[in-house]
């Protein structure tokens, strides 16, 4: 007998599926697609249980002939490529012609559809390994799908998917990219009974308002670009809205969402020494270029894509950026809140002098935080009002008198001892820091020097601490004189009711009201001003982490908690500030890696200082 054999049909398209069907939001993906390129203009979209028991999709586009839907379940089936040269110059969505072929082989599939020049339309039910049923019935203009029960045929994919939250903020990604890319579609999603998006035609500006918020619009920046050959368009954010995670970076060539790192290069290097390193700026850009120059068919799901000269689109692209920063003004707003009657004048004294009736004293109260000074101990001398100079760039751990941070019996953590580091001789120091390019602290210990990274170190700080936030073994929280209100996206209000309870603990108190949310407190770490900024960065950076999947939920938050509130590199500190940070890092489990792995001391002993001199290990000398 022969030992190769033709796979069955139904065979053939759940192993197809594993390429294009790999999750709910892939399914999404491919009948929106089918959708737009059916010219539809109103897509309605309907899940249940993140989409694993239901995907409903209804559109108003052309529909199908009962001959068309007997084949848009069969393999290669398309409406999109006749010929090589179709192949050649691809402008639709869904060209391949496996998605719904694939669907029905690992779902109970079901579709509705109705041309316009008919009086009735047909509906067909198909499941895995079965034919097909077709009959005519009463629908609108346009196509129904109903997907049920994704991968119940194939338990071990259905195993595999993520939790609810995680498949459902990826349709919810999937859907802003559509939203952002086609605004003349009027996009509706409900996710079991609640209405998510409800989005009409619109312009691109107003798209980028109802998704990713006014901040992101107010900082944007126009990009028009066109040489005859490639088209730039779209929006890149000033650099005074950096993110520190690329979920607000959109990239659409000819309409379709891809990736490609090369181009997300160029992005990056047009702004040159504006951002620093592992900084990210929103973007939402466009490229038109020829479909023949251009290859979209070397993934599956069409998300990479080959171009004919690499060079020339990277060099237009980051051209196109560079030209629309230099013709703006980059420069950060200030705002000032006058509904609550601060002027300018308030921001340089934070302080209100009130007379006490029948006493000779005055007290001073801070009009930020609500605190009340002692006049006599704060004014004793001349250098005293230099308490009141708030540095909000740093952490306010740094600015309390704290003596002896450091005991002398604690044990070495677990972490010590692997490394066999003597913590004992790396607190013994000379007094003297020394801060390098505002980047590092340098100290001298018994056996050579310490080079410590300022932000790694604080980050392994604000770690631990946020840790023990967490076990309820510390508090650390400010209240607000004047509550905070601003609107988080639909993925932001996601991920905070995920962790609202870990967040409060750390300090934060606020109220939710639909997308609205209203701070209340602040952990003492946050700069005053900076709440909005740090929520949401706070956020973004713990869906990225959780996405990795390397570290516990409360891990993640923690880190990205630390990771907003640590110090930069960049800022200048003083003598008293780097030897706290060094006091506080060595009170730490374990101080000498950051909550991602980066080291955060360095050791250059007197030994390999010699050897680098060509100096004998026992050569010795006295200070005169």
């Amino acid at each position: 007998m022969a030992m190769i054999k033709i796979l069955p049909e139904f065979l053939a398209n759940q192993i197809a599926a594993g390429e294009v069907v790999q999750k709910p939001e892939s399914v999404i993906k491919e009948l929106v697609e089918n959708a737009i390129d059916a010219e539809a203009d109103n897509i309605f979209i309907t899940i249940h249980n993140s989409g694993k028991d239901l995907i409903h999709i209804q559109d108003n586009g052309l529909g199908m002939s009962r001959e068309d839907l007997e084949l848009s379940i069969r393999r290669h089936a398309t409406s999109k490529l006749v010929t090589q040269e179709d192949l050649e110059a691809i402008l639709t969505f869904g060209f391949r012609g496996e998605a719904l072929a694939s669907i029905s082989a690992v779902a109970k599939l079901e579709i509705r559809t109705k041309r316009r020049q008919d009086k009735l339309g047909y509906c067909m039910i198909s499941e895995p390994n079965s034919i097909p049923a077709i009959e005519e019935c009463d629908t609108e203009v346009g196509t129904q799908i109903f997907v049920r029960n994704l991968f119940y045929n194939v338990p071990a994919r259905r195993k595999f998917l993520k939790s609810n939250l995680s498949e459902y903020k990826a349709i919810l990604d999937t859907l802003t990219k559509f939203a952002l890319s086609h605004t003349n579609v009027q996009l509706i999603f409900n996710n079991e009974n609640n209405l998510v998006l409800n989005l009409r035609s619109d312009n691109l500006e107003d798209r980028i308002n109802e998704l990713l918020g006014h901040r992101i619009v107010e900082s944007m920046i126009k990009v028009d670009f066109d040489d005859g050959i490639m088209k730039v368009k779209g929006y890149v954010a000033k650099p005074s809205i950096i993110k520190l995670s690329r979920s607000h970076q959109f990239l659409f060539l000819n309409n379709r969402n891809i990736q490609n790192k090369s181009i997300n290069h160029a992005i990056i290097s047009a702004f040159g020494p504006l951002i620093d390193k592992n900084q990210y700026p929103p973007y939402v850009l466009f490229l038109e270029i020829d479909p023949h120059k251009i290859d979209i068919n070397i993934h599956p799901q069409k998300h990479e894509v080959k171009f004919d000269d690499d060079r020339y689109v990277y060099m237009t692209v980051k051209s196109a950026v560079q030209n629309a920063l230099r013709a703006n003004d980059l420069t950060a707003p200030v705002k000032f809140n006058f509904e609550n009657e601060m002027n300018l004048e308030s921001y340089k004294n934070p302080f209100d002098i009130e007379r006490q009736q029948d006493k000779n004293d005055d007290i001073f109260v801070n009009r930020n935080t609500g605190e009340i000074v002692d006049y006599k101990e704060s004014f004793k001398s001349n250098k005293s009002n230099q308490k009141f100079e708030k540095n909000n760039d740093f952490n306010s751990r740094f600015e309390e008198k704290r003596e002896n941070s450091f005991k002398p019996n604690d044990d070495l953590s677990a972490f010590d001892l692997i490394f066999n580091n003597d913590v004992d001789d790396f607190k013994k120091i000379d007094k003297n820091f020394i801060q390098i390019h505002n980047k590092y602290i340098v100290c001298q210990n018994s056996k050579g020097f310490l080079i410590i990274d300022q932000h790694n170190a604080h980050e392994r700080i604000n770690y631990e601490k946020a840790i023990k936030m967490f076990e309820r073994e510390l508090s650390s929280q400010q209240k607000l004189l004047f509550e905070e209100s601003f609107t988080l996206t639909q993925s932001e209000i996601l991920t905070l009711n995920e962790i609202e309870e870990e967040i409060k603990l750390l300090g934060f108190d606020f109220e939710i009201n639909d997308s609205e949310i209203t701070l209340n407190a602040k952990p003492i770490d946050v700069k005053n001003g900076a709440e909005e900024q740090d929520f949401r960065e706070m956020l973004e950076l713990f869906s990225e982490y959780q996405e990795k999947g390397k570290m516990s939920k409360r891990e993640n938050l923690a880190a990205s908690y630390s990771c907003r509130s640590s110090i930069k590199t960049g800022k200048i500190l003083s003598q008293k500030e780097m030897e706290m940070l060094h006091n506080d890092l060595f009170n730490c489990d374990t101080p000498y890696v950051c909550p991602h792995g980066r080291p955060v001391i360095l050791e250059m002993t007197i030994t390999d200082l010699d050897k680098k001199f060509g100096r004998s290990p026992d050569y010795s000398y006295e200070r005169k």
